[in-house]
């Protein structure tokens, strides 16, 4: 937690459908707190660059918050 109480990236229960029923993510929560290092790596197609964008709002999620 940073020094107000909150964490700079949250995420709750985010999905991300481009096609109906086809998620390019589904379901992730993520808290990454100030000062925290953090590695996302998988196979391509896994959604890496989707959580990306919603990371940093250049998409917006299907589902969740």
């Amino acid at each position: 937690m940073s020094a107000t109480g909150e964490s700079p990236v949250r995420m709750y229960h985010v999905s991300k459908s481009y096609m109906a029923g086809q998620y390019a993510l589904h379901d992730v929560s993520l808290d990454v707190s100030r000062g925290e290092f953090l590695f996302l790596t998988g196979a391509s197609g896994a959604g890496k660059t989707t959580l990306l964008e919603l990371i940093f709002a250049a998409e917006v999620p299907s589902e969740g918050q």
